[in-house]
């Protein structure tokens, strides 16, 4: 391997090891152009609440590249908090999360508005799914590791949901 190159660039490869999201670029579709269904065709007010800093800055770069607009609290009760004051058309929730934890946040959010959809994010997404197993409050449930295809199919079972 040599050295750096003026006007090359440089590759960096980075590993989160510990926080139950997988990294992977978009696929591009067999048509070779970027459709309107990659946006959920329309541009969603979306919350993550989720207690990682790193689980925040990735799902919202997610969502933001299918040109949503995401703001993010670090525990459950700022979630609620900034549920209560703002205006969400979906709430992205973790479920292990120290002071309130993701069922006790959706069922506050379900609480304020029953008609804001709640996507809980958790490791045991799997496990959840195949036993038909979904806490009181919580629409969908998208396991971790996450990646842009999960999420994509979690919104548009949200949009189609809500027609």
């Amino acid at each position: 391997m040599g050295g750096s190159e003026a006007g090359k660039g440089t590759t960096f490869i980075i590993r989160f090891p510990h926080c139950g999201l997988k990294l992977q670029q978009p696929q591009p579709q067999a048509s070779g152009h970027e459709s309107q269904s990659g946006k959920q065709g329309r541009s969603l007010s979306v919350l993550v609440v989720d207690d990682e800093a790193v689980v925040q800055k990735i799902v919202g770069e997610y969502l933001k590249i299918g040109g949503h607009k995401v703001e993010a609290a670090s525990s459950g009760h700022a979630g609620v908090e900034k549920f209560q004051q703002g205006h969400y058309d979906l709430v992205l929730v973790d479920r292990a999360m120290p002071d309130m934890n993701g069922d006790q946040v959706a069922a506050a959010i379900k609480s304020a508005n029953a008609s804001v959809p709640v996507v809980m994010l958790t490791g045991f997404g799997t496990m959840m799914d195949a036993a038909g197993e979904r806490p009181a409050g919580v629409d969908f449930v998208v396991g971790k590791p996450v990646t842009i295809a999960g999420l994509r199919t979690a919104l548009s079972k949200v949009v189609a949901s809500r027609s």
